[in-house]
């Protein structure tokens, strides 16, 4: 008897390892294509065995593959069964509690965040020596890029963090990198350059106090930045004005 349980539990354990390992492709497919995984759609589960209703990217393909995975048939068979079983109750009862479904939001960033890792921890033991630090932000947002010379001597340069930032001065730019620099178990000591825009707290601010920590790093400016900055005064009212007169 205890024999066959265990059979059973290996069973089980081996359909969820299945399950999951087609939800991290859906993931890495989602990503690599550049497409959002939700957005304003229906998601939850007791409406995934109606195709009448989008509900979104990462849940769409997902259910496309129980046509043609037995595991994610099953799995998902479950899920619309119990999920539908604990709505009705919940709306005869306080709670309708809860399962896991390897398909929430909590699972998809979990996966995401896992596979950003992944990717800084190769990025960080492409890097050979030194590198340059490239910054640039949009009203709430700060992109850091690395740029570098890897193993087989080719210039490389990478997006490696996209995050939220609250001041925009140049010590909380220096902040940003810092610690995404320490994400990447990296030393700013070998940082020997950065470039931003000619803002003046990127400038004189960021580049300025990055100096303190990175003492060999020198300041370049985001050429395609300064060409559309001449493009964009060279083609104003004023210039076309003066032009005329």
């Amino acid at each position: 008897m205890s024999h066959m349980l265990a059979k059973d539990y290996c069973d089980e354990v081996r359909k969820k390892q299945q399950v999951i390992n087609g939800v991290v492709d859906v993931v890495k497919l989602i990503g690599k294509r550049g497409l959002s995984y939700r957005g304003s759609t229906e998601e939850a589960v007791y409406t995934l065995d109606n195709e009448e209703i989008d509900h979104g990217t990462f849940l769409e393909i997902v259910t496309l593959l129980r046509k043609y995975d037995s595991f994610t048939a099953d799995h998902l068979s479950w899920l619309v069964h119990n999920s539908k079983t604990k709505n009705e109750k919940a709306n005869s009862s306080k709670g309708k509690g809860s399962f896991v479904t390897f398909l929430s939001r909590t699972t998809v960033d979990s996966i995401i965040t896992v596979i950003r890792d992944m990717i800084r921890y190769f990025i960080s033991e492409d890097i050979t020596d030194m590198f340059a630090a490239e910054i640039d932000t949009t009203q709430d947002q700060c992109f850091s890029v690395i740029r570098y010379v890897d193993k087989t001597g080719n210039i490389q340069e990478r997006l490696v963090s996209i995050v939220k930032c609250e001041e925009t001065t140049g010590e909380a730019f220096v902040h940003i990198v810092s610690e995404v620099m320490q994400g990447l178990n990296l030393d700013l000591k070998q940082c020997v350059g950065n470039a931003t825009d000619g803002a003046a707290n990127m400038h004189r601010g960021f580049s300025t106090l990055l100096s303190n920590k990175a003492t060999m790093q020198i300041h370049v400016w985001f050429h395609g930045h300064e060409l559309n900055l001449v493009v964009s005064e060279a083609t104003s009212a004023e210039a076309n004005s003066a032009l005329i007169h």
